[in-house]
């Protein structure tokens, strides 16, 4: 009985470009402001959820 050599499909083997990437403090101080802006932003929808969720209950 022959046996089914497993085969990796070739996007299993991508390696992205990274030649250069994260060198400059700019572009890691982009990258954490906008990690900054997301985490604003998220609790400020988590803020809003809880207020709009607190309105709507009687005490």
């Amino acid at each position: 009985q022959r046996r089914l050599q497993a085969q990796r499909h070739p996007s299993f083997e991508y390696q992205p470009n990274r030649t250069g990437a994260g060198q400059t403090a700019a572009e890691t101080t982009n990258y954490l402001n906008q990690a900054a802006l997301l985490a604003e932003a998220a609790k400020r929808a988590q803020v809003a959820c809880v207020m709009r969720d607190l309105d709507g209950m009687e005490l």
